[in-house]
């Protein structure tokens, strides 16, 4: 395999909040530094329709293009964010490895 497998999870640890995570081959070794996060687990909903997949947690909302990886956050119906053209990387450089996300 010569591209990169990058998982996204969704998930929010409250109401109006989501939390993203992107893995490159997770594995069960175990990395550090770790901190720990607020577990707390409110229930999400989604929604799919033609080429969006729609997650939200109270007034937050992520619509994620099936097409090509793009995902627009919004709350209260408000644009906040989106990733930009090339939203996601992982990088393997000399001095180290590295994950990138873009917003535009």
């Amino acid at each position: 395999m010569n591209r990169p497998l990058l998982t996204v999870r969704f998930s929010s640890p409250e109401p109006d909040v989501l939390r993203v995570e992107a893995v490159h081959f997770a594995g069960s070794a175990k990395k550090e530094p770790r901190f720990p996060l607020r577990d707390g687990r409110c229930e999400l909903r989604t929604e799919q329709s033609g080429e969006e997949i729609r997650i939200t947690s109270g007034k937050m909302t992520a619509v994620i293009a099936r097409s090509r990886f793009c995902v627009r956050y919004f709350y209260e119906g408000r644009l906040l964010t989106a990733t930009a053209d090339r939203p996601l990387a992982y990088v393997t450089a000399p001095w180290g490895q590295f994950m990138l996300e873009q917003f535009g």
